[in-house]
């Protein structure tokens, strides 16, 4: 994992695993999130065009 990527994929038995990392549980949740996205496209090409905010 480089030190700007605060994320990682890991083989799973049933697919694959995700894991954030972060300082906060917020910011472990969102880089869970972007790794989750990066399985499925490159997260880089997404451009921000509406903000979502959850509560939970």
């Amino acid at each position: 994992m480089s030190a700007h990527m605060k994320w990682e994929h890991f083989s799973h038995e049933s697919d694959i695993g995700v894991r954030g990392y972060g300082s906060t549980i917020s910011e472990a949740f969102a880089m869970g999130a972007l790794a989750m996205t990066q399985v499925m496209t490159n997260a880089q090409s997404i451009l921000p065009i509406k903000t979502l905010h959850v509560h939970c």
